[in-house]
C-alpha cells in the first residue's frame, strides 16, 4: 500500500510540473530568455537511466544479489531536475524492492556558469523512498 501511494505522488509532483513548466517556458520566452541560460519546454531534458550488478542491502535481514536499478528524470533547467525511480534485489535471500524520487541540483552549473561540454559535474540530491 505505501509503494501505491509514494507513486501517486510522485505521479501527482510530475503532474503539476507538466502543467507549470510549459507557462514558465513560454514566460521566459516572452521576456527575451532573460538570465544566466535559455530554459526548454516540457518535452526537453528528459532522460532514462539503469543499471546491474550485485548489491547487498542490510534492513532487518541481509538481502544479496543481483540487483536492478531503473529511472526516468527531466532535467527543468540547468540547475533543477528530478527522477524516479525503483531498485530491486533478487536473490537466494528473498526479494526487496525499493522505489525512490529524487530532486537533483546541479552544482556545478550553479558555481562555474552552464558548460555543455563540462565532462563531470556534481549533483547532490536530496532523496525520498521506502
Amino acid at each position: 500500500m505505501k509503494t501505491v501511494k509514494f507513486f501517486l505522488g510522485a505521479l501527482a509532483i510530475a503532474a503539476i510540473s507538466a502543467i507549470a513548466a510549459p507557462e514558465a517556458a513560454a514566460a521566459n520566452e516572452k521576456e527575451c530568455n532573460k538570465g544566466p541560460y535559455l530554459t526548454n519546454t516540457w518535452k526537453d531534458n528528459w532522460f532514462v537511466s539503469g543499471a546491474a550488478g550485485f548489491n547487498a542491502f542490510v534492513d532487518n535481514g541481509v538481502y544479496t544479489g543481483i540487483g536492478l536499478d531503473v529511472n526516468v528524470g527531466k532535467w527543468f533547467t540547468p540547475e533543477i531536475g528530478m527522477r524516479v525511480g525503483v531498485n530491486g534485489i533478487t536473490g537466494k535471500s528473498g526479494k526487496f524492492v525499493y522505489p525512490h524520487a529524487d530532486f537533483m541540483w546541479n552544482a556545478s552549473n550553479t558555481f562555474s556558469g552552464y558548460n555543455p561540454q563540462r565532462i563531470w559535474t556534481i549533483v547532490p540530491y536530496a532523496h525520498y523512498g521506502f
